[in-house]
Formats: C-alpha cells, sequence, structure tokens
C-alpha cells in the first residue's frame, strides 16, 4: 500500500476507533486457550482447566459441537460432543490430545455422539492424569516459545518446575490487558461501537475462551444486527482493520476469526459447566445424567 493510502488509513481507524486506537492495544492474541492459561498461573494450572479449555476452543473453532441431549433411565438431560462442521481442520498442538480422545472415544449418546464421561476415560488413556495435562502437553509448547524455563525440581518431586521469563510475563500482561479490554468496553461498544466490537474479538483471539463472564456479551453481539453489518457487509471498514492489524507481531497467525464465532452455544451448556464433575474427579455419572 503507498504511503498516502497507509496514512489516510492509519487517520480513519484512528477515528474510527477514537476511545481506543488499535495502535494503543497488544498484539493480536496468538495462544490457544490452554496455553493461556498456563501462562497466567506461571506454569502451573488451576486443577483440570486447560483439558476444560481445550474440549471449549475444540468446539469454538468448530472441530467439535456440543448438544443437550436426553440419557438413561431417568431421562436427565446431559451434554455431548459430535463432530463440528469443520472436523478436519488443522488443530493447534495443544489441543490435539483432546481431539484424539474424542475420536478414541465410545459413541453411546444418541446420533453417534460422545458423552462427557465416555470422553474422559478416553483422555485418560490418551493423555494420563488430566491434573498433568498441562505438563505434558502445554508446557513444552510454552517453553519452546521462550515464555516459560525449566527450574529445578521441589523436594521429592522428580518433574521440574517452572516459570515465566521475561518475554512470558510480557505476554502475560498482554493477555491481561486483551481480557481487560474485553471487560470494561465491550457491552458499550456492542451497543454504540459494533466496529470496534468487531476489532476486539478479532484481536482477543482465544483469550476470550478464559473470560466467561463474556460469553453472554458475546452472543449478545451476534443477535446484533450492526455487528453483522460491519462482520459482513462493510469492507471499508473491514479494510481499515486489517491495516490496522497488518504487520503487527501474532497478525500472521490468527488462525480462526473469531469475530465468526458465536460462543452461545458455551454460554446455553452453561459455559460447560457441565464439564466440571467429570473432568474435576467426579462420578461418572456426575455430568452426564447417570448411566448410559
Amino acid at each position: 500500500m503507498a504511503a498516502a493510502g497507509a496514512t489516510a488509513a492509519t487517520a480513519g481507524t484512528k477515528d474510527l476507533f477514537h476511545n481506543a486506537p488499535i495502535d494503543d492495544w497488544p498484539a493480536p492474541w496468538e495462544l490457544t486457550a490452554p496455553e493461556s492459561h498456563v501462562l497466567i498461573y506461571n506454569g502451573d494450572a488451576y486443577g483440570v482447566e486447560p483439558v476444560k479449555l481445550a474440549v471449549k476452543e475444540l468446539i469454538a473453532r468448530q472441530v467439535l459441537r456440543a448438544e443437550i441431549v436426553t440419557r438413561g433411565r431417568l431421562r436427565k438431560d446431559a451434554p455431548a460432543l459430535y463432530e463440528g462442521a469443520r472436523p478436519n481442520g488443522s488443530v493447534a498442538p495443544a489441543l490435539a490430545p483432546m481431539l484424539s480422545a474424542f475420536n478414541a472415544a465410545r459413541r453411546r449418546a444418541p446420533g453417534n455422539g460422545v458423552f462427557l464421561s465416555d470422553l474422559r476415560a478416553a483422555a485418560r488413556a490418551e493423555v494420563g492424569r488430566l491434573e498433568r495435562y498441562h505438563e505434558e502437553h502445554v508446557v513444552p509448547l510454552l517453553v519452546g516459545r521462550g515464555l516459560l524455563i525449566y527450574g529445578s525440581a521441589r523436594g521429592f518431586s522428580t518433574r521440574p518446575t517452572c516459570r515465566c521469563t521475561a518475554a512470558g510475563r510480557d505476554a502475560e500482561s498482554e493477555l491481561q490487558r486483551w481480557i481487560a479490554l474485553g471487560r470494561e468496553n465491550l457491552a458499550r461498544w456492542r451497543a454504540d461501537e459494533p466496529a470496534h466490537a468487531v476489532a476486539y474479538l478479532q484481536g482477543a483471539g482465544a483469550a476470550l475462551l478464559l473470560a466467561e463472564d463474556l460469553y453472554p456479551e458475546i452472543s449478545e453481539l451476534h443477535r446484533n444486527d450492526s455487528f453483522h453489518n460491519v462482520l459482513h457487509h462493510d469492507p471499508v471498514t473491514l479494510g481499515l482493520l486489517a491495516d490496522a492489524f497488518d504487520d503487527r507481531p501474532g497478525s500472521d497467525v490468527c488462525d480462526l476469526d473469531f469475530a465468526t464465532v458465536d460462543l452461545s452455544t458455551l454460554g446455553a451448556l452453561g459455559n460447560l459447566a457441565a464439564l466440571d464433575a467429570p473432568f474435576g474427579g467426579g462420578g461418572d455419572g456426575g455430568g452426564d445424567g447417570g448411566g448410559g
């Protein structure tokens, strides 16, 4: 693009996004949700949250889809997983073990689906103890990126500790900034500046999945005609967004436009809270509504 065009695009973007110019935002977020969670926890994790986030991201990326079905003699509602609209899409390494577990799981839900207890059993066979999912399948990725560094083992443990590098601390600050931007502004952008909301969702990427309190707001956005007009019918605005994000770190790795992802499925499932019991160590019937 010519220099004059670039200047005009930048000026137009700053005018369009006058309250928080894109130039002042962090770089587009490139890590998966499990990696983001482990980064926040300085190389550790909260229980099996990385496992649940991997499932959520597979749903968001439409590799999987979730439905509420009826299960068992008591005819209780239970969540089940199915192949999504993009079952053969590329899957990041942090998500791949859970997709493998889904493919290997027993199909006992109506329509050849997978109940969560069966996914849990397959995941244990695939990755071992789910509490160590982050150690085996997420931490090495962050170490490879230079965001974490291994330390010495503690006490009687043979597993090394790890901690954020300076680059990791900077990345974690950017992640927190993306989440804070949404919490502080998304409701207003939905009402008054839908183009700004589009830009935010595009830039925040999988960081959105860590902010469950934003799921309802994002679902409302996808019921907003102005939002859809920008997303699908406003090439001028979308061109400004592309110019604003172009050549910034991370802009070449955002392989999914999260502005196109409606998280209402996650919200309808109680933000996938039904996954907590199976993955958190409860009985097999806890989140699935009893026996098959």
